[in-house]
């Protein structure tokens, strides 16, 4: 450094060594001797570089902080450049060169992601700043200028986000994406990705309450229809349930309907006890109309009348309605088991997932019991526990004759009538209970399928059945169960392309049953249905395959796909213990009432693409330099700046009409919000001329298993051990 260091702004900082000298008295005493001299300010500067250069002694021209932080930030006044310099002291010197705004702001707040790249969280993450800072007139020309940077770069539905630069404007921007001005919406903006602060969410609750009450409940439609997360959601739900408890003259079904999937076990019931369904029509004769009538006409009365048990008419209609479904699937039900269309069947379903060409990896849950009801709860509680799963299906299907565990998982484990199970295999790996499926699933492949048997809740309703709390216990036991698959889903690498299956083997009774029916002779009992050859009793069977007798309907096993005859019970009654006891028993099975035989088939898939497909937010860069011909490596850089990890499948690249194409096979898992270097080798390094008309593609898989490609940024430089050198040939007729 030189022995001369001139300050001309008078706000470099000194260096060790350096005497400061601020007038021109003082430099004259030094200028002949030795040492190291700090010249400071405008005049004196300007007076010594005369000096200097006349005595030919070397200096140099102290940084300004001032100048420099102007030129990366010209907004700012002279004023505001020296209030940061002050603001920043020694950390001032410490910064990255060239100095930017995000840099400064890094300094001054390293509680922020300054140099994060625009995204769905990360616009969370500023609004959330924002509303916590009060940032003077110092610092506003920065947060202008990290946020114009952002907004070049940020996707359309984002763009607005990134426009707020202080706290007022952030909390508009967190009044519409909170949905607490409910009435106003940015297009294509999707639900808010991080924790809502504790005063957002209850001034979320504050506001939802005032316009629920003000608008007699009709803002419900509006808030549901809100792209809320799922404990914003949760707190929409309980500012509904709480408004139409007070108010059940503002209920309707179709806000019951909205509600059903949000609302706990016992919330539901509540709220179903205020609004008597619709009389529900006569059982339609169609497999899918059936299912409908179940869900939208059978099922709401059904729960209504658990409320009311002492509405007798209701409960009769009920059940002649049940005795009704009940010989529609008798008949349905055989048909379909001596055709090639086994429509509506569960095990017909289980068992086109064996083999079926897929892009996933498939785990079949078996919930042993699952009516709908909970089946619902769970589904609740499944989302609650993570936001990776995204329904691909919710539908209904038909479980096996008769509806306990020892025929029907039988039938669904394997996809053929119980009939035909015996010494088959199940249809993929039978993984028990007391195993998690993560290490069988950590080496699955694409096609490959897997069973995952749960013993609840079947196993809370007979072990808790006389508890007066077996609603919430088998509720707690959902939302356990809930966790482990939600612990599944986080835990598996985003190399595996998951899909998971909910289904049941059979669903169970909405009522209580008393233990008054005497045994079959013959047979052993359990619930609802007794099974064995009956050989006491030489019972003829019709053609139709099943006689009934009182409110027995006796079922010739052969004709039902079964190793047995069966007796099922028609009204909400029970067999008698197989030791001869009686008594009452809630939520039992075995029958054919629709709750018992029409069951749940949920498909879930995680991390699927947006339905509004888009390209991922992933930059692919590929540089290299070799020498043309020979084997050379190509350095691959990828940026994920999207909260979706993705897998890199491949690259291809194309080197023009003269030479085919090569594809590069990658298998690169890409987490979310990273940045990674690889390498790839390459066989025959291009020519200049190769590398003057390639272009790159990268093929990329969400995880959910679609696929997509993006264009890729490549820079590559080819070292020639000849080339031609036209120059020398120019001017000549040849």
């Amino acid at each position: 450094m030189e022995n001369f260091l001139l300050d001309y702004h008078g706000d470099a900082l000194i260096p060790g060594g350096y005497v400061l000298i601020e007038d021109e008295v003082g430099f004259l005493r030094i200028v002949d001797g030795e040492g190291r001299w700090f010249i400071r300010g405008q005049r004196l500067c300007e007076w010594a570089r005369t000096f200097l250069r006349g005595r030919h002694l070397r200096f140099q021209d102290a940084p300004s902080p001032r100048r420099e932080i102007l030129t990366a930030i010209p907004d700012l006044s002279e004023d505001q450049a020296d209030a940061l310099y002050s603001r920043l002291e020694s950390k001032y010197f410490s910064l990255r060169r060239p100095i930017s705004a995000p840099g400064i702001l890094q300094a001054l707040h390293p509680d922020f992601r300054w140099a994060g790249t625009p995204s769905l969280e990360h616009a969370a993450e500023w609004l959330l700043w924002l509303d916590l800072q009060t940032p003077d007139q110092v610092e506003q020309p920065l947060l202008r200028a990290v946020s114009e940077g952002w907004q070049r770069d940020a996707s359309r539905s984002l763009k607005p986000l990134y426009e707020a630069t202080d706290s007022e404007s952030a909390q508009s921007m967190l009044d519409i994406w909170l949905g607490i001005k409910a009435d106003q919406r940015i297009d294509g903006l999707e639900e808010f990705p991080v924790k809502v602060p504790a005063p957002w969410s209850d001034r979320a609750l504050s506001a939802w309450r005032h316009s629920m009450v003000d608008t007699h409940g009709d803002f419900f439609e509006q808030l549901m229809a809100l792209p809320l997360s799922p404990e914003l959601k949760q707190i929409a739900v309980g500012v509904a349930f709480d408004y139409f408890t007070v108010n059940p003259q503002q209920l309707t079904e179709g806000y019951l309907a909205t509600l059903a999937p949000g609302v706990s076990g016992s919330q539901w019931e509540q709220l179903r006890g205020l609004l008597r369904p619709p009389e529900p029509s006569d059982v339609p004769e169609a497999p899918a109309e059936v299912l409908a009538w179940f869900r939208n006409e059978y099922l709401p009365l059904r729960e209504w009348q658990q409320g009311d048990d002492r509405n007798i008419q209701v409960r009769h209609r009920i059940v002649d309605l049940a005795r009704c479904f009940a010989t529609w699937y008798l008949d349905f039900y055989r048909r379909a088991l001596n055709s090639k269309d086994k429509e509506h069947l569960s095990f017909r379903e289980t068992g086109f997932l064996r083999g079926q060409d897929t892009e996933f990896v498939t785990l079949l849950i078996v919930l042993d019991g699952l009516h709908l009801p909970d089946a619902r709860q769970f589904l609740r509680a499944l989302q609650v526990a993570t936001r990776r799963l995204e329904i691909q299906e919710d539908r209904l299907v038909f479980a096996p004759i008769p509806t306990i565990t020892r025929f029907a998982k039988e039938a669904l484990l394997k996809g053929v009538p119980e009939l035909h199970a015996a010494g088959l295999p199940p249809l993929a790996v039978d993984i028990s209970e007391r195993k998690s499926p993560n290490e069988l699933l950590q080496t699955a492949h694409i096609d490959d399928l897997f069973i995952w048997r749960i013993q609840e809740p079947d196993h809370t309703y007979h072990a808790r059945n006389n508890y007066d709390s077996l609603k919430h216990e088998v509720e707690g036991q959902l939302n356990t169960v809930a966790q482990k698959i939600a612990e599944l889903v986080e835990q598996l690498p985003v190399t595996i392309p998951l899909k998971l299956v909910l289904t049941t083997d059979h669903g169970r009774l909405l009522a209580s049953s008393q233990r008054s029916i005497p045994i079959p002779a013959g047979m052993e009992t359990h619930g609802r249905a007794a099974s064995g050859p009956a050989s006491e009793v030489k019972r003829e069977f019709p053609a139709a395959g099943y006689t009934i007798e009182d409110n027995v309907v006796y079922l010739h096993g052969e004709s039902y796909g079964l190793t047995e005859d069966a007796a099922v019970i028609l009204d909400e009654a029970a067999f008698r213990m197989n030791d001869g006891k009686q008594g009452q028993e809630w939520y039992t099975h075995g029958g054919l009432f629709p709750e018992e035989v029409i069951v749940p088939w949920i498909v879930l898939v995680r991390d699927a693409m947006p339905k509004e497909q888009r390209i991922p937010m992933v930059e692919v860069r590929i540089t290299g330099k070799n020498r043309a011909g020979q084997a050379g490596t190509l350095h691959v850089e990828i940026i994920n700046s999207d909260e979706i990890p993705i897998v890199l499948n491949s690259v291809e690249i194309e080197f023009g009409v003269k030479r085919s194409s090569e594809t590069l096979q990658c298998g690169w898992e890409i987490l979310a919000l990273t940045k990674q270097n690889k390498t790839l080798e390459l066989r025959f390094w291009p020519s200049k001329e190769e590398i003057k008309h390639s272009k790159a593609t990268a093929y990329l898989r969400w995880p959910s298993g679609e696929r997509v490609e993006i264009r890729v940024s490549m820079e590559l430089e080819s070292e020639e051990l000849y080339s031609r050198d036209t120059s020398l040939l120019d001017g000549l007729e040849l």
